[in-house]
C-alpha cells in the first residue's frame, strides 16, 4: 500500500516495487490487527465493517431474545455485539458523521429489542 496525499503516486509504483526478485502489488487497503486501513489513512471502510458485523450479531440475537430476559439479553450483547463496536475506537473517532451515524443505528435497534425483552419479562415470559 502507497500512503500519500496524491493519487498518482500509486499509479507511478505500480509495478516498480520489488522485493528481492518479487515484484509487489499495490494494495488500497490492508488489514492490521483486524483495522482495515486505506491508503488515505480513513477508516471509513473499516467502520462498515464494523457495523455490519455488530449488526449480523445483534440479528442473531434478535432470533433468540424469547429465550432471554432482560439481564440475559444484555450480557449477550455486551459480549457479542458491543464488543466488536468498542474494539479500537480511537480509529473511527475521525470518521465522518455519516458513518458514525451508523453505529447509532445499531444502538438504537438494541435499545428497541432491550425494551421489547424487558416488556415480554413483565408478560410472564
Amino acid at each position: 500500500m502507497v500512503i500519500s496525499r496524491s493519487r498518482e503516486d500509486a499509479r507511478l509504483l505500480e509495478g516498480n516495487l520489488k522485493f528481492g526478485d518479487d515484484t509487489l502489488a499495490i494494495k488500497g487497503s490492508i488489514n492490521i490487527l483486524g483495522m482495515e486501513v486505506d491508503s488515505r489513512i480513513s477508516f471509513d471502510r473499516h467502520l462498515e465493517t464494523v457495523v455490519r458485523r455488530a449488526s449480523l450479531r445483534l440479528t442473531l440475537l434478535r432470533r433468540v431474545r424469547h429465550l432471554l430476559d432482560a439481564d440475559g439479553f444484555l450480557r449477550l450483547y455486551k459480549a457479542q455485539v458491543r464488543s466488536v463496536m468498542d474494539y479500537s475506537p480511537l480509529t473511527w473517532m475521525s470518521s465522518a458523521q455519516c458513518h458514525l451515524s451508523l453505529l447509532d443505528k445499531v444502538q438504537r435497534r438494541t435499545e428497541r429489542l432491550i425494551q421489547l425483552t424487558d416488556g415480554q419479562q413483565w408478560m410472564g415470559r
